[in-house]
C-alpha cells in the first residue's frame, strides 16, 4: 500500500515524516558519527537496540513527549537526515530546534527546505510562539542555514561548549511564529 503524507510536510524535493524502522541505519550513522558529537552533545555511541527502543517508546504526541523527531526524506522515501523540536515548554509555547543531514546530502538546499517545512508545521499545527536553536560558532553551515532562513541571532554564549579543539561560542537563533 502506498503511503500518503500531509502536504504541509512535503514539497517537490523533500518531505518530513515519522521515523520508520528502515531509518535505523541512517539514524545510527548520524548518532554514532563522532565528528558530530561536539554539535549534538553526545559522548557515547547508541546501539541499534537503544534506537529501536527510542522509536518504540515515542508516543507521537508532541505535548506529552515534549519533542518530535522527524525523518528528512527524499520524495521516494530515502532518509537523508533528521529534524526535531525538543525541550517544549507549554507555558511559553516554544521549543528548541535541531537538524542534521547525512554528509553526502549537505549543501544541496535540502536542509533549508526541511527547515521551512518544520517552521510551517510548528506554527500551523503545533501553534508554537517561537522556535530557537543553539549553534556552535564553528558550525558555519548551520550558521548560514539559520541566518538565510529568517532566524534572528539574538545572543552569543561565550565558550558555551567544549569541543575537541577547545571551547566554542554558541549563537542563539530565534524565530517568532505567527498563528
Amino acid at each position: 500500500m502506498k503511503q500518503t503524507y500531509v502536504p504541509l510536510l512535503r514539497d517537490d524535493s523533500v518531505m518530513l515524516r515519522a521515523i520508520e524502522p528502515q531509518d535505523l541505519e541512517v539514524m545510527s550513522l548520524v548518532e554514532n558519527d563522532t565528528r558530530m558529537w561536539d554539535c549534538i552533545d553526545t559522548t557515547v555511541p547508541y546501539s541499534t537496540f537503544m534506537l529501536k527502543e527510542y522509536i518504540r517508546h515515542t508516543t507521537c504526541n508532541f505535548y506529552e513527549d515534549k519533542e518530535v523527531r522527524l525523518t528528512i526524506a527524499l520524495p521516494h522515501g530515502l532518509a537523508v537526515g533528521f529534524i526535531d523540536l525538543r525541550n517544549y515548554e507549554a507555558k511559553h509555547q516554544r521549543a528548541e530546534l535541531g537538524i542534521v543531514m547525512m554528509p553526502e546530502y549537505q549543501r544541496q538546499g535540502l536542509g533549508k527546505r526541511a527547515l521551512g517545512l518544520l517552521v510551517e508545521y510548528a506554527s500551523q499545527v503545533l501553534h508554537l510562539h517561537q522556535i530557537y536553536a543553539y549553534v556552535q560558532n564553528v558550525n558555519q553551515p548551520a550558521l548560514r542555514l539559520f541566518q538565510s532562513s529568517g532566524f534572528i541571532h539574538t545572543a552569543t554564549l561565550p565558550e558555551w561548549t567544549r569541543c575537541r579543539d577547545g571551547w566554542s561560542d554558541v549563537k542563539v537563533f530565534q524565530m517568532l511564529l505567527e498563528d
